[in-house]
């Protein structure tokens, strides 16, 4: 049997097809023409969904699942309903004398469970990302159990390198005609610091942004109103971390600590 690029959410495995030259119709998401792979083969989009698999043992205790929804609810690997993902697993313990227990009973992570395991790996030392806002509002702004170190190493796949002399654009919308001046259009002084949705006010901020079309809805101007928009060069080399990519980590390019990206996942 075989399966495409399309049974996929995943950006790692989605990765894998790129080099696949084998196109036909796919077995379990039924897209025709397309990169197609072998589930009876040894492939890395085998290989990968076999040591996720791997994490699950059969259990009964609160929370277990069966396998198809252990997947789908908790995970945005796959891009097919629950059947037709548990047609996939199925087909793939089949091939490889994988245990198919996990396919008979309702499993769970076991880590996920362990108290001393989400102390010391999840970085919000066991909370729910709920419980940790909640935390750090009502009871210790300071949180000392948050575990920077865990959360570094997932930031460090989220950084972005811009060049020197890439060009970026801010906005501001104007009280005339006359616009700012250029030494106004950079990030404002402390007395006009307003809250935004980065930074708490009066915390230093420079919204900026590749496309001046963006800025118009950043700034949320008005048709009539007057906006004066600013070109800034980047003078070396500097990193950013883009916080919006949690979502598209993906546990694959942690094979050697899974249960850890497994415990953090949905935290972000």
């Amino acid at each position: 049997m075989k399966c495409c690029c399309n049974c996929f959410y995943d950006a790692h495995i989605k990765k894998i097809f790129q080099n696949v030259v084998q196109k036909g119709k796919c077995d379990f998401c039924y897209s025709k023409n397309v990169p197609i792979i072998g589930i009876d083969d040894d492939n890395q989009v085998v290989r990968s969904i076999m040591a996720l698999l791997d994490l699950y043992e059969v259990s009964n205790v609160e929370g277990a699942k069966s396998i198809e929804d252990a997947l789908c609810d908790d995970w945005k690997i796959f891009n097919l309903n629950k059947n037709d993902t548990r047609k996939l697993i199925e087909a793939i313990c089949e091939n490889n004398s994988f245990r198919d227990s996990i396919l008979h009973d309702k499993v769970i992570i076991p880590e996920l469970n362990e108290e001393e395991f989400l102390n010391e790996h999840s970085i919000t030392g066991g909370l729910s990302w709920d419980e940790f806002a909640d935390y750090i509002k009502n009871v210790n702004r300071f949180h000392t159990n948050f575990n920077s170190g865990e959360f570094a190493s997932y930031l460090s796949a989220l950084v972005k390198v811009y060049k020197r002399g890439t060009v970026f654009y801010r906005g501001r919308i104007a009280q005339n005609s006359f616009g700012y001046k250029t030494e106004e259009m950079m990030a404002p002084p402390k007395d006009r610091r307003t809250a935004g949705r980065i930074n708490p006010e009066g915390m230093l901020a420079l919204y900026m942004s590749l496309d001046p079309k963006t800025i118009l809805y950043e700034i949320r101007s008005n048709v009539y109103d007057y906006i004066t928009i600013g070109k800034l060069v980047a003078k070396r080399d500097f990193r950013v971390v883009d916080l919006s990519g949690f979502e598209y980590l993906s546990p694959f390019d942690y094979v050697d600590g899974m249960e850890k990206f497994a415990v953090n996942f949905k935290i972000f």
